[in-house]
């Protein structure tokens, strides 16, 4: 037993009452949260691969991107036209591989110089062959933005990544690998002639999309130099990752996700052994989540799905900072690297799953750097939420960040002084819910968010006043919010039955 462990004695029957008490609670008030997911059972509910995902052998010769197989989408979103394409790029380990992904466009002919792309990086889905996207034609309309991207005449591509609808492992959560799978998806589409696709994109993605967008944009000057980047968008990006699987080790999304990343990361990394980090019981678990899969833009938890995750259990006290997995994990954060690009980051005030601390940290990394970065938080908007209240933002016509495309009045984000390159809209009034990011001019070029008012100023002994009562509510909201979700809540995390 690694330092620092705790081995699970046999609890009594009234342990395990509480136990599944304590679940119960935190399974509503996961559903409360916006954290919620949906997971398909192992029966016929989900489709399986047929012979478009299986791979040529040997593989033929060509540049990543190209084009191996497509197939007409028979019943594509209105309006608009479809295909699935099997494209060559490269897996988890560096070899050569075929991939898949989808793409659509509007049914009008494109312009002179292509259509704009919008790649969008799906959040998780699962780590089983028959979890891709492409394989779900129900989750195609949920992508958000989608039909606002199409009716702007943008190609949409949403790739599957490695392991998913192809054989393979899926590496999740393994940010080069799937950043590059990302941009050899836009260029299998710019290299598809009936997509009429152009070669300027935005990167945009949602949760663990969000990561895989940041490295996409990460990886894109150095790994696709032809492809021209307009931006990255991300809506609550999962980051520092170590932190973030620690903090929800305790809930039923948490322990879900920490599934699939033990599943994928014991077959990516060698080192990393589950039997060291989880009980017997919690191996079996994840076994058991390992071949469920979590269709995109979903909204509610399985039942079967939530029995099965409150068995997932640590023999670590601190999981997720037991090396080598603590180190992966920073590895695997976004971040590391500058992106030549505009960037939107937004994230909603309630989210319960990916932290409002976490992104704000992310957002201060990338100013520090001299990053273009554009934050803005939505109040009251939980993790499922957010992605829909970013979409609008996420447009390749104009760049990132932009307003609405109705929005012709707002002038390009301005540079803010201390931090080069973080920037704020320059008209308030226009940020998402009145909240938006400035840089503090300090010497570590850091930014910090500036609440926008949108009432009249009032005097000091007003605004004293004002935060005072603000306190006390909050104060009194958070004992509210602890009462009814134990297991829900940022600080050292518990070490109680749900995470033994």
């Amino acid at each position: 037993m690694a330092d620092g462990d705790l081995e699970a004695p046999k609890r009594p029957l009234w342990r395990r009452a509480e136990r599944k008490l304590i679940l119960g609670l935190a399974l509503a008030a996961a559903l409360l949260a916006g954290a919620a997911i949906t997971v398909l059972s192992e029966d016929g509910t989900s489709q399986r691969p047929d012979t478009f995902y299986v791979v040529p052998d040997p593989l033929p010769d060509g540049s990543p991107g190209t084009v191996l197989r497509s197939r007409a989408i028979a019943d594509p979103p209105a309006g608009t036209l479809g295909w699935k394409l099997l494209y060559i790029s490269h897996s988890h380990t560096g070899r050569r591989a075929a991939l898949s992904a989808v793409v659509l466009v509007p049914n009008r002919a494109a312009a002179a110089n292509g259509r704009n792309v919008v790649v969008f990086a799906h959040p998780a889905v699962g780590v089983a062959t028959r979890c891709a996207p492409s394989l779900h034609r129900s989750s195609w309309p949920k992508i958000p933005g989608l039909m606002r991207f199409l009716r702007a005449g943008d190609a949409v591509v949403v790739p599957d990544y490695e392991g998913l609808g192809t054989a393979g492992t899926h590496p999740l959560f393994v940010g080069i690998a799937q950043g590059r799978a990302t941009l050899d998806a836009v260029r299998a589409a710019n290299l598809f002639e009936p997509a009429a696709a152009s070669s300027r994109f935005v990167a945009w993605g949602a949760s663990q999309g969000g990561q895989t967008a940041l490295f996409a944009g990460q990886e894109a000057e150095g790994y696709a130099p032809e492809l021209e980047l307009a931006g990255v968008a991300a809506a609550a990006p999962t980051s520092d990752l170590g932190r973030l699987f620690e903090v929800n080790r305790g809930t039923i999304p948490g322990r879900i996700l920490a599934a699939y990343l033990l599943s994928s990361w014991a077959r990516v990394y060698p080192e990393v052994r589950p039997g060291e980090i989880l009980t017997p019981g919690g191996e079996a678990a994840v076994d058991r989540l390992a071949k469920l899969c979590v269709p995109a833009g979903s909204g509610t938890i399985d039942a079967n799905a939530a029995r099965i995750a409150a068995d997932v259990s640590f023999a670590a006290k601190r999981p997720f900072g037991v090396q080598p997995l603590h180190r992966l994990l920073a590895r695997n954060s976004p971040g590391a690297k500058s992106i030549p690009a505009p960037i939107l980051i937004t994230q909603g005030t309630r989210d319960q799953l990916v932290r409002p601390a976490l992104t704000r940290r992310l957002v201060r990394r990338l100013c520090s750097q001299g990053a273009r970065v554009q934050y803005r938080a939505s109040r009251a908007v939980a993790h499922r939420d957010v992605a829909q209240k970013t979409a609008p933002y996420a447009t390749p016509r104009t760049g990132l960040p932009s307003a609405l495309r109705g929005a012709r009045r707002e002038r390009p984000a301005d540079r803010v002084g201390g931090a080069a390159g973080c920037a704020r809209a320059d008209r308030p009034r226009l940020a998402l819910d009145g909240v938006t990011a400035t840089a503090a001019p300090d010497r570590r070029a850091s930014a910090h968010v500036a609440r926008q008012p949108a009432y009249p100023a009032r005097s000091t002994a007003d605004r004293s006043a004002a935060a005072r009562g603000a306190r006390a509510a909050g104060v009194r909201a958070a004992g509210r919010r602890r009462a009814a979700e134990p297991h829900l809540h940022s600080g050292r995390p518990r070490t109680d039955a749900g995470s033994r």
